[in-house]
């Protein structure tokens, strides 16, 4: 189950046990409303009744009077007879009382109305016993009537209370339910998590502590936790291959040092020597040949010199890198008028370097500057050295005939891939542009910089478990 679903489980089955609950407590008080609404339809129908059967016996009255008299229609009592017919039809017409009279009541009502309403024919004795009738049938309607509504009365309370109890139990019952199903989602939900993030920080750990070569990318990428520990497992295999090739070139400059000894101390030395016996016998018979020779052992010599300061460079051990850079420029260039070299070098930024990190960068810059002054053709080499921010800045412009960096790397230059391959084991990025002359090439190396502690050994590395990736970027131009 991916992590959303995991953190959207437990509230989901919270929200939708609550709305059971609501939608329950909505029916019931729907019921409840029904059937209050009988009860004051009932309560309307027996209203309607009682009013009816008094304005009935207004009518008997009435008519009873009216027959003792002699009036003119237009007399008080056929003024009042007509308003209490009007009052009674109005009583019995009522759509409430139509719907709960019987068929057989209802056609029989309606005809004993035609009969008692009022009309200037009116007959007072006729209408007399049709309305004793009236009231009667009335009379026991009303009864009919009011037992009903006392029955639904009966029946509303009876449902009110019972209806309270099951709400009162069926809400205890789910908020117990939601509070238990909660917990026991969020408890299963928090052990998931955790058991996936403790899974990602093992890994971490053995990444930190250098055991991490076997982590295992998850097939499938569910969630952000997945995504991570594929991340983490693509890191770990770059890591590998990153601190593999600084060991292989750690190994390759330990070599050269061993070479570059080896060399100085046997042959180097046999050497000199050579040439301090040339230079004694060149005082006595073929001097000029004797001469001669040792010219060559002491070329030979420096010759030798050269090699063992590249292949170990003992101004980097004992200056530092601004001043060895400098010093291999301007040997490189000798006295020649051109290319002339500038050169801004801040020697702050090397308290942060290790000597690794020290002679990966002392190598890059000379294959930089070697490929300038062998295929440029320039007369302008500028070398800045400096920090910005967290940031080792290294810039080498010259303005000679420029290169494609993109073209080069398609032919299988083995210097820019060189000089790559050293970056990537440093976490470096290089970069090749366009310069600040209207021609030549600008080389660019960037690298963070890591604070030491004092205490830590000047000897040994510390870096960043898990370095970016030097990828070089093309730079127009």
């Amino acid at each position: 189950m991916s992590l959303k679903l995991q953190m959207l489980l437990a509230p989901g089955v919270v929200i939708l046990l609550v709305f059971g609950l609501i939608l329950f407590t909505l029916v019931k008080v729907s019921e409840i409303r029904s059937q209050n609404e009988t009860v004051q339809e009932w309560v309307q129908v027996c209203s309607h009744s009682k009013q009816a059967i008094d304005a009935s016996r207004r009518l008997e009255d009435l008519a009873a009077r009216m027959r003792g008299a002699s009036l003119q229609p237009d007399d008080d009592l056929h003024f009042n007879y007509l308003e209490e017919s009007r009052a009674l039809a109005d009583h019995l017409l009522a759509p409430v009382v139509l719907e709960r009279l019987p068929p057989e009541s209802r056609d029989w009502v309606l005809h004993r109305l035609e009969e008692v309403n009022y009309r200037d024919d009116l007959d007072p004795d006729r209408a007399m016993p049709v309305l004793h009738d009236l009231g009667s049938r009335l009379t026991q309607l009303y009864r009919g009537f009011w037992a009903q509504k006392r029955a639904a009365y009966t029946s509303y309370y009876e449902n009110v209370n019972r209806t309270t109890a099951q709400l009162v139990s069926v809400s205890l019952t789910v908020l117990a339910l939601t509070v238990i199903t909660g917990v026991a989602l969020t408890v299963w939900s928090y052990r998931q998590t955790r058991r996936r993030l403790g899974r990602l920080a093992r890994d971490a750990r053995q990444v930190c502590s250098g055991g991490g070569e076997r982590l295992h990318a998850p097939e499938v990428i569910r969630d952000e936790v997945d995504e991570v520990a594929w991340c983490m497992s693509a890191m770990t295999r770059r890591l590998v291959k990153v601190v593999a090739g600084e060991k292989l070139l750690q190994g390759a400059e330990a070599e050269r040092a061993r070479i570059a000894r080896d060399m100085h101390d046997q042959t180097l030395s046999d050497l000199t020597a050579l040439a301090r016996c040339l230079r004694e016998a060149a005082r006595g018979e073929r001097s000029a040949d004797l001469d001669r020779f040792a010219d060559e052992a002491e070329q030979i010599s420096n010759h030798l010199r050269g090699v063992i300061d590249d292949l170990h460079p003992q101004t980097l051990e004992l200056l530092g890198l601004a001043t060895a850079m400098r010093a291999h420029l301007e040997r490189r260039v000798g006295d020649a008028p051109s290319p002339r070299c500038l050169f801004h070098l801040d020697p702050a930024p090397e308290t942060q370097l290790d000597p690794f990190q020290s002679l990966a960068i002392y190598r890059i810059y000379l294959a930089v500057v070697d490929n300038a002054l062998r295929h440029a053709r320039c007369s302008r080499i500028e070398v800045e050295l400096r920090r910005e921010g967290a940031e080792l800045i290294l810039n080498i412009e010259d303005d000679g005939i420029g290169f494609d960096p993109a073209e080069a790397m398609r032919r299988g230059g083995h210097g820019l891939t060189n000089i790559q391959q050293r970056a990537r084991a440093l976490g470096a990025e290089v970069e090749w542009g366009a310069p600040r002359f209207a021609s030549g090439s600008r080389f660019t190396f960037r690298m963070a910089l890591r604070a030491q502690h004092p205490s830590q050994n000047a000897s040994e590395t510390d870096r960043d478990p898990a370095p970016q990736g030097a990828t070089p970027r093309m730079a127009p131009g």
